[in-house]
């Protein structure tokens, strides 16, 4: 037993070093680091039980007490002993996998990517990135701060309290607040990176100087422009009055009208809403004409989003204008979300195609050849965005952008971006209303 933690250990103590010293680690020392368990964790657990079994008799007589719960240890080692095993191995195949998928050589640079920090090495470093771009946004507000945050050595661990500060200065004033975002947005622009070819601009220079676009589809859902009587809807699972969930019979109570009102009374008093979510719910709830979107447009950035409003917009009849990458059994399922609708899809398609050419296609067709990826084609997107709300014969007011993407780690900077250079450009030209998605920590 001492041994087989002793080597576990050892491995573990190598592979970390090897990791902090040279970035990577030699795939001898992975592999044993993810598969020694297979032969260390038997043996190891097998002379813990042998040393248990070996002193329960000293115990019954030294300590009763001690000795049931030795003997109650070993029969957890009967469900507990699998478990564990069978913990490691997935961590061994998912360890294996993200491997596998980061060997071999690099993808080629394209689109919207984190700068150069460093010209000798062509290191991209995310923490000088984002220290450089906070470090902007607070000296425009106050340059003790972005001087208390220039100097910062050990900025991976210490930006906590710089991103705080940045917080506290910019609550002093409207005006600050507005600052700081706006030069931080500014800044972050002008630092990322667009590469396309093997040419390499900024953000900010390629959204300028890029001037292709999409061609445009549109789909119409079966019961599109028929007038319905909605009213608004929304499903509990208790009765009225109580702010929980009824897990004990799964049942979902349908409340609207009067019943609506009351609970989102409960629901303000309890605290699990505040008081205008409340009052812009029962406001819906006594205005039934507000429940027909057919007069309204919605860009979704990330439109077939777990957590976007796709399903509900369509429901109610409305116009989306929508943006999700170019990826066949994406667009398939979306073509046949918009087909049952009572609203209606306008969507990019590859430049070039013709309308006489979309006409002959099937679903299948369209879907090989809808979509537009975000941060490949970023300015692409803003002008096909462009386009497309400067010939709607609506008022801004009618028109609304939300951003519902998300991608782990330092993608996610990247996709937010990159959705916020489109924004801006939208919002230059036309006084659209905006959406935003936080996420659910949020």
């Amino acid at each position: 037993m001492v041994v087989s933690w002793s080597i576990v250990e050892v491995v573990r103590y190598m592979f970390y070093a090897s990791n902090l010293a040279t970035g990577s680690v030699p795939y001898p020392l992975f592999w044993l680091r993810y598969s020694l368990f297979m032969v260390l964790y038997p043996t190891g657990i097998t002379g813990e039980v042998l040393q248990a079994l070996q002193s329960v008799p000293y115990w019954q007589i030294a300590n009763p007490v001690w000795g049931r719960m030795l003997i109650l240890t070993l029969v957890l080692y009967i469900p507990g002993s699998p478990f564990m095993i069978n913990s490691m191995w997935r961590n061994r195949v998912s360890a294996l996998k993200k491997r596998s998928q980061t060997a071999g050589p690099a993808r080629p640079m394209n689109g919207l990517v984190w700068p150069v920090t460093n010209e000798k090495t062509g290191e991209r470093s995310t923490s000088k990135t984002n220290k450089n771009i906070l470090v902007a946004a607070l000296e425009c507000i106050s340059t003790k701060s972005g001087l208390m945050a220039k100097k910062e050595k050990n900025w991976r661990y210490g930006y906590v309290r710089h991103v705080e500060r940045h917080v506290r200065d910019s609550m002093q004033s409207p005006a600050n607040a507005l600052k700081a975002a706006e030069t931080g947005l500014r800044v972050a622009q002008e630092t990322f990176q667009f590469v396309r070819g093997d040419k390499t601009t900024t953000l900010a220079e390629a959204m300028q100087t890029i001037k292709t676009s999409f061609a445009t589809h549109t789909i119409e859902g079966k019961d599109y422009g028929v007038k319905h009587d909605l009213e608004l809807e929304v499903p509990y699972g208790g009765k009225i009055g109580k702010p929980y969930y009824n897990y004990k019979n799964r049942r979902h109570d349908i409340l609207k009208n009067q019943e609506l009102i009351a609970q989102v009374d409960q629901w303000v008093k309890y605290g699990v809403i505040e008081e205008q979510c409340g009052d812009s719910l029962k406001a819906v709830v006594k205005n039934k004409s507000w429940m027909d979107l057919s007069q309204h447009y919605f860009i979704l950035l990330g439109a077939t989003s777990a957590m976007g409003p796709l399903p509900l917009l369509l429901s109610l009849g409305a116009n989306i204008i929508a943006v999700d990458i170019d990826r066949p059994n994406v667009w398939a399922k979306l073509i046949d979300m918009a087909r049952q609708s009572r609203g209606r899809v306008i969507f990019p398609v590859k430049q070039g195609t013709t309308a006489a050419a979309l006409k002959k296609m099937d679903d299948g067709e369209l879907a090989k050849i809808a979509g537009a990826n975000l941060l490949a084609d970023t300015p692409e997107i803003a002008n096909w965005v462009l386009t497309v709300v400067g010939g709607l014969k609506v008022p801004d007011d009618h028109v609304t952008i939300g951003n519902y993407t998300y991608l782990d780690g330092a993608l996610h900077v990247q996709l937010a971006l990159a959705c916020d250079a489109i924004i801006e450009r939208l919002t230059q030209k036309h006084k659209v209303s905006l959406a935003f998605l936080c996420t659910p920590t949020d």
